[in-house]
């Protein structure tokens, strides 16, 4: 539920709840009052609940007498006069607390007996002091009494117009009123104080605990703690929602900060590493100008070896800034891929041709041989330039931790075409070197990484060679692995999408 509907839904009930008790409750009321009218039978009886039920008693019998009186004076105007018959109707009004006071002309025939104490000019005086109302009966105050009442028109047996004045004690019912009253209004506001209150407070619980709880989350973040997690109960509305987002940048935030501390760890070890590879060659190169230049190289065969020692640790220089420089392109998407159909088979035995050609000619105890399926070529979507170097620095990677008197690669060709069409190709190259440990073997094509820390000037390189080949990999939709023995060699594995579906670029 949203908060503006839970807010809508809050504000009704806060309206109709109220109501319906307070409805409720007069009719409990009412029914109480009237129970012998609408024939339920109360089993408890509360005193001010009795006195007003009995007051609504009194008063109905007070109306049938003073009913009963108007017609029979219309009836027979003799019982105007009849003294006997006006005091039997008398006792009877003084049974129901009620008077009777019969006028001829301006002067006053009968009392009543609830009425003897009072004179007749006080009562006089009262009758004419009183305003009739429209609206309810005219009331009066006598003796500490209050009396309402209501006047009927007669005429006598001699034509004599007159009077005939209904008085009803309703002292007790006033005083229930003022005492009964007080306490349905008061209970009304009690009500409706509660029933704001509590839902005033599960409604401002419910948007202030996650509040709360985000400002806590915040503080923490502020803090540095990314660890804590935020957690809002699944809530469905809009700071449901807000939490989520919250969440989320929380995540990302700890994301980015592990990145950026990897960066920068990354970043620590490539100056450490530029800082040992370069300053390998640069002293070599050093040394060998100190030499030339103090004359220890005093024949032609000696500056031959100082100069050709200066040209190759240039060269390595040279590589080692090509190196970086291609990472950081890559790892910028900034260096182009031209795709276009390879015949896998005759390139890789363009690369072995290659290899054995380089042997013949300095590496002697390298052995290179390729294994493929028969059948027909297999076409990739390839850059090959790309996907050379990616060849080359597995090639030369494995090549650098060779330790057997006789180096041995070997590049297998599989492929695996699925029912429905799609399929890979594998290519592994298999190395007959000393092995990688299996606690490193996840980690080779990090960047910056050496799975040997105790690198020799020979064995050097910047730790981006299989860097760089995932990269290159990755950017063909493809994947590379490794898989090794200590101490037996290491196979790179390289899978393909078969040319159908490597997508367009």
């Amino acid at each position: 539920m949203s908060i503006r509907l839970k807010l809508l839904v809050s504000y009704i009930a806060m309206i109709l709840v109220p109501v319906i008790l307070f409805l409720a409750s007069m009719a409990g009321l009412v029914m109480m009052i009237f129970s012998d009218e609408i024939g339920v039978r109360i089993p408890f009886n509360l005193k001010s609940i009795h006195e007003i039920h009995e007051a609504r008693v009194m008063g109905e019998e007070q109306d049938r007498h003073f009913s009963g009186l108007t017609y029979l004076f219309d009836y027979d105007p003799s019982l105007l006069e009849n003294q006997n018959y006006l005091r039997q109707v008398g006792d009877q009004l003084n049974d129901v607390q009620a008077a009777m006071i019969l006028m001829k002309g301006e002067q006053m025939t009968y009392i009543s007996p609830l009425l003897a104490d009072v004179g007749q000019n006080e009562l006089s005086r009262k009758l004419d002091s009183v305003s009739t109302d429209k609206w309810s009966d005219p009331e009066f105050d006598l003796l500490e009494r209050t009396y309402s009442f209501s006047a009927h028109a007669v005429s006598f047996d001699d034509g004599s117009a007159g009077e005939v004045y209904f008085l009803s004690d309703i002292t007790q019912t006033n005083a229930l009123i003022q005492t009964f009253f007080p306490i349905v209004a008061f209970s009304m506001i009690g009500v409706v104080v509660l029933t704001n209150g509590l839902l005033t407070y599960f409604v401002s619980r419910s948007l202030i605990r996650p509040i709360k709880a985000m400002k806590a989350a915040a503080e923490h973040i502020k803090e540095g703690n990314l660890d804590q997690p935020l957690k809002l109960n699944k809530r469905k509305d809009e700071l449901g929602q807000l939490g989520s987002a919250f969440e989320e940048m929380r995540v990302r935030l700890k994301e980015s900060l592990r990145v950026q501390l990897q960066v920068e760890e990354n970043r620590k070890e490539l100056i450490s590493s530029i800082s040992h590879d370069l300053k390998t060659p640069i002293t070599a190169i050093a040394g060998c100008a100190d030499n030339m230049r103090d004359g220890i190289a005093d024949t032609p065969e000696k500056q031959l070896k100082y100069i050709n020692m200066i040209h190759k640790k240039a060269a390595d220089m040279d590589r080692m800034i090509e190196e970086l420089f291609l990472f950081s392109k890559l790892d910028l998407k900034k260096l182009p891929f031209h795709f276009a159909p390879l015949n896998l088979n005759a390139f890789l035995q363009d690369c072995v041709e290659e290899l054995r050609l380089q042997a013949g000619e300095g590496r002697d105890s390298l052995q290179v041989a390729l294994d493929q399926e028969p059948g027909a070529p297999v076409i990739v979507n390839a850059d090959q330039e790309k996907l050379g170097r990616a060849i080359m620095n597995i090639v030369e990677n494995s090549l650098k931790h060779m330790d057997k008197p006789t180096k041995e690669l070997r590049f297998t060709i599989t492929t695996n075409t699925e029912p429905q069409g799609d399929g890979t190709v594998t290519v592994r190259i298999t190395d007959n070197g000393k092995g990688i440990e299996a606690s490193a073997l996840p980690h080779i094509f990090e960047r910056f990484y050496r799975a040997d820390k105790a690198r020799t000037s020979e064995q050097g390189g910047s730790g981006l060679g299989l860097a760089i080949v995932r990269q290159i990999i990755e950017e063909h939709d493809g994947a590379v692995w490794a898989d090794s023995i200590a101490g037996a060699g290491t196979t790179i594995s390289i899978a393909l999408p078969l040319q159908k579906n490597m997508p367009r670029r």
